[in-house]
């Protein structure tokens, strides 16, 4: 039962690899399937008001997109592709129309949704993540100067833009699936380790200057106390 090749010692390793694998990717598409539903639901019960230049412009993407496809794989401009299938790009932009409406509206219903749930990414979670990406591509933990050197050069308004977005997407994601699977969506943001750190620290500081308070307040009850029992 020993299996010499690959990184499974045994078949029954190997066997159980392939069942966690299938699970996960079963759950995965559980996942992706409640949210596309939750995400449904809310374009359904939204009011949703935008210029159709919205549209239009995601269609822009959909046919310059295609345009790069068709020359990278196939050397063949749009123009000349429209020719091929006998549309004009009118035709092709219709064809687009629906699919560009449909994510023009899960954004805005996913944009909406975000401000409700006070969904927000903090500078710090833009630092822990752009330290992460340096690591990623390379860098040296161990040698400040290159990590500084690669951090100049990603940490840019562009980049920072970026990673908010990709940030706050996750947690819409996250939020939204919760709710969608009945379980308890986590309060807010996700807070980076720091801000946790400081939340701590202020809970601990208050919690200090009432125990002292208390401390204070008892001797001066007990000296009124005894000053009435005097008198």
């Amino acid at each position: 039962k020993r299996v010499e090749q690959g990184k499974f010692e045994t078949r029954d390793a190997l066997r159980e690899s392939v069942r966690q694998h299938l699970e996960e990717h079963e759950q995965e598409q559980a996942d992706e399937e409640a949210f596309r539903q939750a995400v449904d639901k809310l374009v359904e019960g939204a009011t949703l008001h935008y210029p159709p230049q919205m549209v239009e412009e995601i269609i822009d993407d959909y046919l310059r997109s295609l345009e790069d496809d068709l020359q990278q794989k196939y050397g063949l401009s749009l123009e000349h592709y429209l020719t091929m299938i006998g549309k004009d790009e009118d035709a092709l932009r219709d064809q687009y129309r629906e699919a560009a409406t449909r994510r023009v509206e899960r954004g805005l219903a996913l944009a909406t949704f975000a401000r409700e749930e006070k969904l927000t990414v903090s500078d710090a979670a833009i630092e822990e993540k752009i330290d992460e990406i340096v690591v990623g591509i390379g860098g040296n933990p161990e040698d400040d100067t290159q990590l500084d050197a690669l951090r100049d050069l990603l940490d840019t308004p562009e980049f920072r833009d970026n990673i908010s977005s990709s940030l706050l997407e996750e947690q819409i994601t996250q939020h939204l699936l919760a709710i969608a699977k009945g379980e308890e969506p986590p309060v807010g943001g996700a807070q980076p380790e720091e801000e946790e750190a400081e939340t701590e620290a202020a809970d601990a500081d208050e919690t200090e200057a009432k125990e002292t308070s208390a401390e204070t307040e008892a001797p001066q009850a007990e000296a009124d106390e005894s000053s009435t029992e005097t008198e």
